[in-house]
Protein backbone atom coordinates (compact mmCIF):
# COMPACT_ATOMS: atom_id res chain seq x y z
CA UNK A 1 0.00 0.00 0.00
CA UNK A 2 1.54 3.59 -0.87
CA UNK A 3 1.75 6.01 2.06
CA UNK A 4 1.82 3.78 4.63
CA UNK A 5 5.09 1.83 6.18
CA UNK A 6 4.98 -2.28 6.35
CA UNK A 7 6.25 -4.33 8.68
CA UNK A 8 9.66 -6.95 8.39
CA UNK A 9 8.49 -10.32 9.18
CA UNK A 10 10.02 -13.57 8.95
CA UNK A 11 9.13 -13.93 5.08
CA UNK A 12 10.47 -10.27 4.06
CA UNK A 13 13.34 -10.13 6.06
CA UNK A 14 16.50 -8.54 4.94
CA UNK A 15 19.94 -10.78 4.11
CA UNK A 16 22.11 -7.73 5.15
CA UNK A 17 21.15 -8.19 8.30
CA UNK A 18 18.30 -8.50 11.64
CA UNK A 19 16.05 -6.00 10.28
CA UNK A 20 13.11 -7.30 12.89
CA UNK A 21 9.79 -4.48 13.44
CA UNK A 22 11.51 -1.85 11.77
CA UNK A 23 8.97 0.28 9.97
CA UNK A 24 9.58 1.16 6.45
CA UNK A 25 7.79 4.40 5.16
CA UNK A 26 7.09 5.05 1.34
CA UNK A 27 6.29 8.12 -0.37
CA UNK A 28 2.64 8.93 -0.53
CA UNK A 29 2.67 10.78 -3.35
CA UNK A 30 4.57 9.41 -6.59
CA UNK A 31 4.57 11.32 -9.78
CA UNK A 32 4.64 8.89 -12.68
CA UNK A 33 5.18 10.65 -16.23
CA UNK A 34 6.49 8.51 -19.16
CA UNK A 35 9.30 9.80 -21.01
CA UNK A 36 6.57 10.41 -24.16
CA UNK A 37 4.62 12.31 -21.98
CA UNK A 38 7.40 14.27 -20.72
CA UNK A 39 8.50 15.18 -24.45
CA UNK A 40 5.01 16.01 -25.13
CA UNK A 41 4.92 18.70 -23.09
CA UNK A 42 8.20 19.52 -24.33
CA UNK A 43 7.29 19.92 -27.71
CA UNK A 44 4.01 21.65 -27.04
CA UNK A 45 6.40 24.58 -24.97
CA UNK A 46 8.08 24.94 -28.07
CA UNK A 47 11.19 22.97 -27.55
CA UNK A 48 13.10 22.27 -31.05
CA UNK A 49 16.13 19.86 -29.97
CA UNK A 50 16.57 17.08 -28.12
CA UNK A 51 16.01 16.83 -24.58
CA UNK A 52 18.46 15.53 -21.93
CA UNK A 53 17.98 12.95 -19.65
CA UNK A 54 17.96 15.69 -16.86
CA UNK A 55 15.10 17.26 -17.89
CA UNK A 56 12.85 14.52 -17.25
CA UNK A 57 13.27 14.32 -13.33
CA UNK A 58 13.61 18.01 -13.44
CA UNK A 59 9.84 18.29 -15.23
CA UNK A 60 8.68 14.87 -12.70
CA UNK A 61 10.05 17.57 -10.17
CA UNK A 62 8.14 20.61 -11.14
CA UNK A 63 4.79 18.68 -12.08
CA UNK A 64 4.73 17.29 -8.25
CA UNK A 65 5.16 20.37 -6.87
CA UNK A 66 2.34 22.32 -9.00
CA UNK A 67 -0.09 19.34 -7.97
CA UNK A 68 0.49 19.19 -4.68
CA UNK A 69 0.40 22.98 -4.77
CA UNK A 70 -3.30 22.83 -6.57
CA UNK A 71 -4.78 20.01 -3.99
CA UNK A 72 -3.54 22.04 -1.27
CA UNK A 73 -5.49 24.91 -2.35
CA UNK A 74 -8.36 22.93 -3.01
CA UNK A 75 -8.53 21.25 0.16
CA UNK A 76 -8.23 24.47 1.80
CA UNK A 77 -10.95 25.67 -0.19
CA UNK A 78 -13.10 22.86 0.67
CA UNK A 79 -12.45 23.17 4.75
CA UNK A 80 -13.46 26.63 4.39
CA UNK A 81 -16.68 26.29 3.17
CA UNK A 82 -17.05 23.75 5.92
CA UNK A 83 -17.61 20.38 2.87
CA UNK A 84 -15.28 16.92 2.50
CA UNK A 85 -15.76 16.77 -0.67
CA UNK A 86 -13.70 18.85 -3.43
CA UNK A 87 -15.96 19.72 -5.58
CA UNK A 88 -15.17 21.08 -9.69
CA UNK A 89 -15.71 24.90 -8.23
CA UNK A 90 -13.25 24.09 -5.44
CA UNK A 91 -10.38 22.77 -8.14
CA UNK A 92 -11.65 25.43 -10.71
CA UNK A 93 -10.75 28.30 -8.46
CA UNK A 94 -7.31 26.63 -6.83
CA UNK A 95 -6.04 26.42 -10.76
CA UNK A 96 -7.32 29.69 -11.19
CA UNK A 97 -5.11 30.79 -7.73
CA UNK A 98 -1.72 29.15 -9.23
CA UNK A 99 -2.24 31.27 -12.34
CA UNK A 100 -3.99 28.59 -14.82
CA UNK A 101 -7.48 29.70 -15.65
CA UNK A 102 -9.64 26.59 -17.25
CA UNK A 103 -12.88 27.86 -18.84
CA UNK A 104 -15.80 25.48 -19.68
CA UNK A 105 -17.18 22.68 -17.21
CA UNK A 106 -20.87 23.78 -16.98
CA UNK A 107 -21.17 27.56 -15.54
Amino acid sequence: MAGQGRMVTSKTKSAVGSKWGRVMMRSRFRVHLARPAVKRMCRRAGTVGPISALVYEEIRCIVKEYVKAVVKNAVAISECTFKSTISIDNMRLALKWEGSTIYGGGK
